[in-house]
């Protein structure tokens, strides 16, 4: 991960690292960690402003597009809750892998079905965030994972780069959203 650089004022080589945003006690695995959240954050502030949108061009009411968004928070409430239950029986690294593969499949079945009762069942079953924070099982899971991806010194200093992740995005998701509405018709929403 680090390769020798040029002299310090002191005349001490200084590695130069490959990742500088990162702690230099930070493991390769924290910058896939960081990057994946800020994507997920991303995606997660988009469906946040979309699903009620799309929900309602498909022709749902109000109260069902609000009842489809509480199934997908309590839906990731219990998912949490379970996964914090047994996941000191799996590694950390497959639990995070069946989370996004969990997290695939809801997009993907929630873009082939129209019918309300089997999008609740899909809304709560899977990892859909219909909030701007982040919610969803991933957080517990990268939390463990960033703890054990740094040494104890820079550890701080890590989740300092991890945390406002989710609220820096927030700018771009209103951009993407802006966007998006001048190419749909106020009518059809």
């Amino acid at each position: 991960m680090a390769a020798h650089g040029a002299a310090n004022p002191f005349g001490e080589e200084v590695a130069k690292r490959k990742f500088p945003f990162l702690p230099s006690g930070a493991g390769p695995e924290a910058s896939y960690l960081l990057a994946s959240r800020g994507l997920r954050a991303f995606g997660d502030g988009l469906v946040s402003i979309l699903l009620p949108a799309y929900l309602a061009v498909l022709g749902f009411k109000a109260f069902q597009i609000g009842v489809l968004a509480s199934a997908t928070l309590a839906g990731s409430a219990a998912l949490t809750l379970s996964v914090g239950l047994v996941a000191h029986r799996f590694s950390r690294r497959s639990l995070l892998i069946a989370a996004a593969v969990l997290m695939i499949a809801t997009g993907i079945s929630f873009s082939l079905v129209r019918d309300f009762w089997p999008l609740l069942v899909i809304a709560f079953v899977g990892t859909l965030n219909p909030s701007s924070g982040d919610v969803s099982v991933f957080l517990p899971l990268e939390h463990a994972q960033l703890a054990h991806s740094v040494t104890d010194r820079d550890r701080t200093a890590l989740f300092a780069r991890y945390l406002p992740q989710s609220r820096s995005h927030a700018y771009f998701e209103t951009i993407a959203f802006q966007a998006t509405m001048t190419r749909t018709s106020p009518a059809r929403i």
